[in-house]
């Protein structure tokens, strides 16, 4: 009589309770779905800073406090290259700006064409336009070839030989994601517009990027989807070949991606950047319970037993590990439930709930879909059903398992020194593949005219009109030039400050570039830009002149890099400040590239507790699995140790984590424990029932052993769909974890097998042994019911 475990004698009772009430079963069912994607509505788009932090982050709340004041921080940049230096060019730039100015959400642009400039008359300034409408067009031509040599327009509207210039356009802090589409799309058209075309504009900037990636997401999660599904239907009707392989799987996965994304909807969560990620996991990974219930159904059906007994015994043999096997990958998604990042919480939780729904669905279709159409599956007596590949590998395992674990020790130790090489980092442009033409826009235009994202920093003196005086001014510069001697020499940062714009005034007023000794001096020039008409003083600095601004724009880089500039600004402020008369001061530092440093902060915080909480939940189910601590424990070290293997490679390649990579560790871990669980229940239940160590093994091979080949080339396909997009980070999440799974594979056709037989040994040997001679198994069946020892190939084997 065959044992049965409780969870096999559960999923064996799903079997019998679906067939037995099969509209009740799918009314259930129809009900689940349809509430979960009733939520399909409420799913929006987000991939702004702030939606990657959870609700209530002080990170979000500094930088809501900032744009409150200082309207926003969020720029886009047009860098044009004329043909040549003219008059007509001039009016070209006017022209721009004043038709970029009209845009709906733009609150100002800014270009050499309408940038202040200030002049002196006599104890009067003039604040005006740079390239105002009075100059000859002799003086037009002069200023244009002077303007790379004012401190201010230098790298920001012109480049150093006066070929490029730059326009500023900074946008409104309420811009919607449907505001940030329209802005892209006028300002692209307007740049292409035959009035500008010659200007040859590039437009970039973090609106422009947030509506490109919108569209690259919504366009790539349907195509990924549906290439995936294509290529996984093809090899599930080249695998089994009937009717039930190709309709199950194909309604699995549209209700599974249907109620997962409706999930999302549900508890208010948005699409973003990882969004593609969904269908094409739920399609795959999703289908693995699937793929393990017709494997064996199919084995079943071909070696004539009769349909319903064949779907009871399949629920039960393949559908109980093929739970366990959810559970696990559903516990290691739903340990990003506590990351930080909220977009890898939502992704994480998403992909939960989708593998859940994807496994009730098989459990309940499977019996039905199965006894309607199973008998269109014929019994193959006439031919072998065994494969000769993994023949082989369960005699390789059985000869040499010591080697293999001493060769797999080995790599793992080198894998281990990658694994400490790992670095957390967040690039946003980099996240895209350099071919793309979001990339190379970007670069083509930091290359003129370096400017992509800022670092704003507030500082609060406590004290009215502290700012005019010299010594709070000669601390914000001396501030401003320590951070940027912080950032390596080949990184260029434009800084823009209160100290800057008195520097001008002294200039035309005095004569000097410098900061006045007097504050009466500093008092006076102020007032006189004030009154002159000038309003950049809002940008720099608030009304009571208590509080100033300082602006670092900055190109687009791994944020790592602009980390000096911002710890030596948080260390370096307080003090500087206070030898300058003001101890209370305090500063804040927000803006898009800082959020982005917290971000990364917190990828290596969910790195490190999702795979520790995926791995005490594997190794639980492995135990409870192998109903034995020592081999329950070693299963569990042989996935944590492939998976860091993977880990050790990205280590020694440099591969950095990211919210796309982050989710490698755990995910593997979930989908790696799946094959680890059916191998090992399948070996270990042939056992406990009285099957001798080597027939067992072979046995295992060609049942859960099959079933692994299949889903893992499910798997890769899958996965590999992803190097086909623009989103390299994406690529890299899907050549690596196909990587994994293939690596995963040859672990379980080699390692696993090899532990499992030394640990069979051990047993052996630890014991006393009681020969017997060698029979077939259903003779001595009632001995090994007893506890007595079974002997085969004339090596006595303990009952496991």
């Amino acid at each position: 009589m065959t044992r049965k475990t409780f969870i096999s004698r559960f999923t064996g009772g799903i079997g019998k309770f679906v067939l037995s009430n099969q509209k009740t079963a799918v009314i259930g069912l129809v009900v689940m779905v349809l509430g979960l994607m009733s939520g399909l509505t409420r799913v929006g788009f987000d991939t702004s800073p702030e939606s990657f932090f959870l609700e209530g982050s002080q990170t979000v709340a500094d930088w809501y406090t900032f744009k409150d004041k200082y309207q926003s921080d969020e720029f886009s940049f047009v860098v044009v290259t004329p043909p040549a230096i003219n008059e007509t060019t001039v009016e070209e730039l006017r022209a721009l700006t004043d038709v970029l100015g009209e845009i709906d959400g733009v609150e100002r642009v800014t270009s050499l064409a309408n940038v202040r400039s200030i002049s002196s008359n006599g104890d009067f300034i003039n604040v005006g336009d740079y390239l105002h409408d009075g100059l000859s067009a002799t003086e037009l031509v002069a200023r244009i070839e002077t303007a790379p040599l004012h401190p201010y327009y230098n790298g920001l509207f012109v480049n150093g030989d006066s070929s490029k210039f730059g326009i500023l356009v900074e946008t409104s802090s309420t811009f919607s994601n449907s505001d940030k589409d329209g802005f892209t799309n006028t300002i692209r058209a307007t740049l292409d517009s035959p009035e500008f075309a010659a200007l040859d504009g590039i437009a970039i900037g973090a609106p422009i990027i947030d509506s490109d990636v919108q569209r690259i997401v919504s366009i790539e999660s349907a195509i990924f989807g549906t290439i995936t599904f294509m290529l996984v239907m093809i090899g599930f009707y080249v695998a089994f070949r009937h009717w039930l392989a190709m309709v199950l799987p194909t309604v699995v996965s549209v209700l599974a991606i249907g109620a997962a994304l409706g999930a999302m909807g549900l508890w208010g969560a948005d699409a973003g950047l990882l969004t593609p990620i969904v269908p094409s996991f739920l399609i795959s990974v999703g289908l693995g319970t699937t793929v393990y219930l017709l494997t064996d159904f199919t084995n079943a059906r071909q070696r004539g037993e009769p349909v319903e007994d064949s779907v009871i015994e399949t629920m039960g043999r393949a559908g109980g590990p093929a739970l366990l096997a959810t559970l696990t990958t559903v516990a290691a998604l739903f340990a990003f439930s506590g990351s930080r990042v909220l977009s890898v919480r939502d992704v994480g939780l998403t992909l939960g709930i989708g593998l859940v729904v994807a496994c009730t669905v098989t459990l309940v279709l499977f019996p039905i879909l199965a006894a309607k159409w199973g008998d269109r599956i014929k019994p193959r007596a006439d031919r072998s059903s065994e494969n000769g590949f993994l023949t082989a590998m369960a005699n390789f395992t059985l000869r040499w398992p010591k080697l293999i674990v001493v060769v797999f020790t080995g790599i793992l130790t080198v894998a281990i020194t990658g694994v400490m090489k790992l670095e957390t980092d967040y690039f946003y442009l980099g996240t895209f593949k350099t071919s793309s033409s979001m990339y190379r826009e970007n670069q083509e235009a930091n290359s003129a005219i370096p400017i992509s994202n800022s670092i704003e920093v507030i500082v609060s003196l406590g004290e009215r009109d502290a700012f005019k005086d010299p010594a709070a001014l000669r601390a914000l510069e001396t501030l401003s030039q320590n951070a940027q001697n912080a950032v390596d020499a080949d990184v260029p940062v434009k800084v823009y400050t209160l100290a800057e714009v008195v520097k001008e005034i002294s200039r035309e007023i005095l004569g000097d570039y410098a900061i006045p000794d007097e504050r009466a001096e500093v008092s006076q020039m102020i007032l006189l830009f004030e009154i002159s008409g000038g309003d950049e003083l809002s940008r720099v600095s608030n009304l009571n002149f208590d509080e100033a601004r300082l602006t670092f724009m900055v190109p687009s880089r791994p944020y790592s890099s602009y980390l000096p500039l911002v710890d030596l600004i948080r260390s370096d402020a307080p003090a500087l400040f206070a030898e300058a008369g003001y101890p209370e001061a305090t500063v804040s530092v927000t803006g898009v590239v800082p959020m982005w440093m917290q971000i990364s902060t917190f990828l290596t915080e969910t790195q490190i507790s999702s795979f520790l909480i995926s791995a005490i939940v594997v190794t639980i189910v492995m135990i409870f699995i192998a109903r034995s601590v020592v081999i329950g424990l070693i299963m569990a070290a042989v996935n944590i140790s492939c998976v860091s293997l993977v880990l050790g490679f990205m280590g020694h390649c440099g591969i950095i984590l990211d919210p796309f990579t982050i989710l490698i560790g755990a995910i593997a871990l979930g989908i790696l424990d799946d094959d680890t669980i059916h191998f090992a229940r399948s070996f270990l239940d042939r056992r406990l029932n009285g099957e001798a160590m080597d027939v067992a093994l072979h046995s295992t091979f060609q049942s859960a052993g099959k079933a692994m080949g299949l889903q893992t080339i499910v798997l890769v396909i899958a996965f590999i769909v992803y190097t086909t997009g623009s989103v390299q980070s994406l690529a890299t999440f899907g050549i690596v974890t196909s990587l994994t799974i293939l690596l995963g594979l040859i672990v379980e056709y080699t390692v696993t097998p090899a532990l499992l037989v030394l640990v069979s040994r051990w047993r052996m040997s630890a014991k006393p042994e009681q020969k017997l001679p060698y029979a077939d198994p259903d003779l001595y069946r009632s001995n090994i019911e007893q506890g007595n020892f079974v002997h085969s190939n004339s090596e006595v084997e303990e009952k496991q």
